[in-house]
């Protein structure tokens, strides 16, 4: 059960790690190895600090709050555990970016279907389908008006012109215009709005990893309390190191997806698509909402793009359909076995 769990927190890593820092890798020229150091520190950064940040969702996972409370849930761990690291791995390997959460519904699901539980369809819709479907259009909102928002700069500069006036002395006057109008004869300062977004898009892109490692660890963790294997925070201190390892050592057919197939962003619609994922994962977090962090990331990818790879957006959108069913016929068939 141990090995599963942590195979899963592999598997997880390696196919999420990458997608907070896609589009800086393309975009501002970042090598790979240094992206992948962000996204593994930011991503391990998240993960301890999800005891204070999603502390709700490893209940939501344990299926405490899924299933009847006359169900043990702790039987489930294992074929929970499998089926989800078959489904995870198996896209990671084809270069798919999916979602963890599904997969662990799904799994969770399956396993309690074939054990005989009574699952609380009101708390599956309110607790897990509702803010799983909500959540990509929201994030895809965002991320359109915040690109809206941040637009002006990527074509411009701040320029701050000192001009003498009557009385001897000085006064600052702000103009937003192009290069070419920040320069002529009076002493200028200028800062350019390009530069800015570009430095926006890097903490975008960790803050993103974060919300990511703060969103996923409890959900793995989760596997490890129901087996009863150690504490809480050390479960989640273990499942975030596990994560970083395996996103520090897999996933480079995903970041090639990612980050020069799926869209082109260009700083500024990468920095707000980011920053809508985070915002909108972390805040799931803190309400206990099991988010995915893959469909929050690619519905705000697609809101500040505005178009897709149509290609490689259908193969996506295919894997996400298959997630949740196929982890839960895969669960219910390991269960049966494991009794």
């Amino acid at each position: 059960m141990l090995v599963c769990a942590l195979a899963l927190a592999a598997a997880n890593g390696a196919n999420d790690n990458f997608k907070g820092v896609a589009t800086l890798w393309r975009r501002a020229g970042l090598r790979h190895r240094a992206a992948l150091r962000l996204a593994t520190a930011a991503t391990f950064a998240g993960g301890l600090a999800a005891s204070v940040l999603a502390a709700g969702l490893l209940a939501r996972f344990t299926g405490m709050v899924l299933f009847a409370a006359s169900f043990e849930p702790g039987g489930l761990a294992a074929a929970t555990a499998a089926a989800a690291v078959l489904v995870v791995g198996s896209a990671t390997a084809l270069g798919l970016p999916v979602s963890t959460t599904h997969a662990l519904l799904g799994a969770l699901l399956g396993a309690g279907w074939a054990a005989g539980a009574d699952i609380r369809a009101a708390a599956l819709w309110r607790h897990f389908l509702a803010p799983l479907l909500v959540a990509p259009p929201l994030a895809a909102a965002s991320a359109a008006v915040l690109w809206r928002c941040a637009r002006p700069l990527a074509v411009a500069c701040w320029c701050r012109l000192l001009e003498p006036d009557g009385g001897g002395t000085a006064r600052w006057r702000s103009l937003l215009g192009t290069r070419s109008r920040c320069g002529g004869g009076a002493a200028a300062v200028t800062l350019d709005g390009g530069r800015l977004l570009r430095a926006a898009h890097a903490v975008s892109a960790a803050a993103a990893c974060f919300a990511r490692g703060a969103n996923d660890a409890p959900k793995l963790a989760a596997l490890l309390v129901l087996a009863g294997v150690g504490r809480t925070d050390v479960a989640l201190a273990v499942t975030a190191a596990a994560m970083a390892a395996g996103g520090w050592l897999g996933g480079r057919r995903l970041a090639l997806r990612l980050s020069r197939r799926l869209a082109r962003l260009d700083d500024g619609a990468a920095a707000s698509a980011n920053f809508a994922t985070a915002g909108w994962v972390l805040a799931g977090g803190l309400a206990g909402l099991p988010l995915s962090t893959t469909h929050v990331a690619v519905g705000a990818i697609a809101g500040a793009a505005r178009r897709l790879s149509g290609r490689d957006a259908l193969q996506i959108l295919g894997a996400w359909g298959l997630t949740l069913p196929v982890a839960a016929l895969l669960a219910a068939a390991a269960q049966r076995v494991l009794g």
